[in-house]
């Protein structure tokens, strides 16, 4: 069986002359969801990273954000599906489908790799 890592790391930078902090929440145990639930609460927007390469978390993925969302409805959403440089990835049009249910969400795919597209989530 495939799993999400369980992972927990905070950043706080410095982009675009603002400040920002980053919640790294990976999984999708009760205590995370607990936390999501503190930081989403305060938070002005969200970026959603989802691996593209990995077909089989992404329906996980999509309920997961759906548990996070509860927190906060009217939040700003980005979802940025990561690894687009890999073969066999993820299409645009099957991320989109898969996260239809989050209307005004922006939805793009990116490698961070390679920096594909990433600039365009910062509008």
């Amino acid at each position: 069986m495939i799993s999400a890592a369980q992972t927990y790391s905070h950043h706080n930078i410095v982009f675009s002359k603002k400040n920002v902090s980053l919640w790294d929440y990976g999984g999708s145990s009760d205590l995370q969801l607990t936390a999501w639930g503190e930081a989403v609460a305060q938070a002005d927007g969200l970026v959603w990273v989802v691996d593209l390469s990995n077909n089989d978390l992404l329906a996980a993925s999509v309920e997961a954000l759906d548990k996070v969302m509860k927190f906060n409805s009217e939040l700003p959403l980005l979802i940025a599906g990561n690894k687009s440089d890999l073969p066999g990835s993820i299409n645009p049009m099957q991320l989109s489908s898969a996260f239809s249910s989050f209307s005004g969400a922006n939805v793009l795919t990116i490698s961070a790799k390679t920096g594909d597209h990433v600039n365009e989530g910062r509008s």
